[in-house]
């Protein structure tokens, strides 16, 4: 019986067929691939493929990264362990149970640029993203701030968010195949799960663009 924390999930390669929401690539490989984000993001709070500002993880360039809006998204090499031996307490997990999410947006801002550039402590580094290698076992904390996101379809703006399960979640994951084609499967596991505080932007309601003070992910 499958357990309700754990999950097994392939992670397309990226061929820039997600790029835009707003165009269909109907190339060979992204007509394979017709879930949201093209199969390369994944989100571990809804348990299902979406789109990249909605995902907790994106596999792209032989990386994970973290390229949700509105999010904080840290991730931690921790060696070569056994996914069914990780727990809180696991070495080089303190930072990431420690760290306090924060609501205020510029602070946020701040906290970001520091996880794009990476964030050495007790000898292990945390970063928004991390290239993604075999043997190796990664975990990573998500936390997807409750806010606005203003989209408009047909001149209507809605909140996306509104549309999203917003929360607080740590998860342990390795690569368990890698296919021909770059795809890898990654087999995971749910260490916690809680609410995500409210985030607030001085955005107004029609503006539907991505502002380039949003998070954003820098590989290594």
């Amino acid at each position: 019986m499958r357990q309700p924390n754990i999950g097994i999930t392939k992670l397309a390669a990226d061929f820039g067929c997600a790029e835009n929401t707003n165009v269909v690539v109907a190339s060979e490989d992204c007509l394979k691939y017709t879930m949201p984000g093209a199969g390369s993001s994944y989100s571990f709070r809804v348990k299902n493929y979406r789109i990249r500002r909605l995902a907790d993880i994106t596999f792209t360039d032989n990386s994970f990264q973290a390229t949700g809006v509105l999010l904080h998204g840290i991730f931690v090499n921790i060696g070569d362990l056994a996914l069914e031996n990780v727990s809180l307490d696991t070495e080089g997990l303190k930072f990431l149970t420690e760290f306090k999410p924060e609501p205020d947006f510029e602070k946020a801002k701040q906290i970001d640029l520091q996880l794009a550039t990476g964030i050495e402590k007790d000898g292990f580094l945390y970063r928004r993203a991390l290239y993604a290698k075999d043997n190796t076992t990664y975990v990573l904390r998500s936390i997807a701030y409750n806010g606005s996101f203003y989209r408009a379809v047909q001149n209507i703006a809605y909140n996306e968010l509104a549309f999203d399960k917003r929360k607080d979640v740590i998860v342990a994951f390795r690569i368990v195949r890698r296919d021909a084609d770059g795809s890898v499967t990654i087999l995971w596991k749910q260490l916690t799960r809680n609410n995500s505080p409210k985030v607030k932007r001085n955005l107004k309601a029609t503006e539907t663009k991505v502002k380039k003070t949003d998070f954003t992910a820098i590989k290594k």
